[in-house]
């Protein structure tokens, strides 16, 4: 199975349901439907993720060529058979599984008990006080998007519940560290 970015594989899901459309197309869709602030996939990595997704012969790139247009004539892509069982079964692996954990953060939890314990409380609440910023940042983005249909509902409801998990458990780390009988050892 080959690896894909979360830019490729919507970009591939885009082409299947939307048929033949050009990179403009899909940056407009993607805007359109919030997937800016739930995937981190920007304006370039579109561009990019065709290009990776045509030498991979998973997509295809014709020229239109137009008469009426006074710019550069645009290329539109079609998902080709290839990407079409690709995005079926990295729909079907990402349904079943995970590979968005932050693993780092698993890790240093494991070796905290290396930092002093002072230090490792002003580590975590400047964790939990980033994702506070980003859940009120997402909210809002949330709130402001119209027009956001059902895969952009499903996009930030899902990560919005991910960071309110996130920071209860980092609060609930930080207000044990102020236990004398703290079952993290230092």
């Amino acid at each position: 199975m080959l690896s894909i970015s979360n830019a490729e594989f919507v970009v591939l899901s885009l082409l299947y349901e939307q048929g033949p459309v050009s990179g403009y197309t899909l940056n407009k869709l993607i805007h359109e439907r919030g997937y800016r602030n739930w995937a981190d996939i920007g304006s370039t990595s579109v561009y990019t993720g065709l290009k990776k997704l045509e030498k991979k012969a998973l997509v295809e790139g014709r020229l239109v060529k137009e008469e009426h247009t006074k710019g550069p004539h645009a290329t539109v892509f079609s998902l080709l058979d290839k990407g079409l069982v690709l995005l079926r079964e990295e729909t079907a692996w990402g349904l079943s599984r995970t590979r968005e954990r932050d693993r780092g953060f698993d890790l240093a939890l494991s070796a905290m008990n290396t930092i002093p314990r002072s230090h490792r409380r002003k580590l975590l609440t400047l964790r939990r006080d980033f994702l506070q910023a980003e859940y009120v940042k997402l909210t809002t983005a949330a709130e402001t998007d119209t027009g956001v249909d059902w895969r952009g509902e499903l996009l930030s409801t899902h990560t919005l519940s991910l960071i309110q998990c996130e920071i209860a458990f980092v609060q609930k780390l930080i207000n044990s560290m102020g236990e004398d009988n703290a079952a993290i050892p230092d």
